[in-house]
């Protein structure tokens, strides 16, 4: 029981790591959000956000 719970809560402190990391991406390409393409997709969400074009008209705004 206790072996479980302690891989749940590490599962989802990596996942959150994730989240992290793609908010980050997301707001230095001029979107907002972008937490939860990391922490439901992983990697993968690494790789889409990685790819997404940046956000001229964000840029433009400010």
């Amino acid at each position: 029981m206790a072996a479980s719970l302690i891989m749940l809560l590490s599962m989802v402190g990596v996942q959150c790591i994730f989240g992290s990391i793609t908010r980050s991406m997301n707001r230095d390409k001029g979107y907002d959000g972008g937490f939860a393409w990391g922490f439901f997709l992983g990697i993968i969400g690494i790789i889409v956000v990685a790819v997404r074009p940046f956000n001229e008209n964000r840029w433009r705004e400010e």
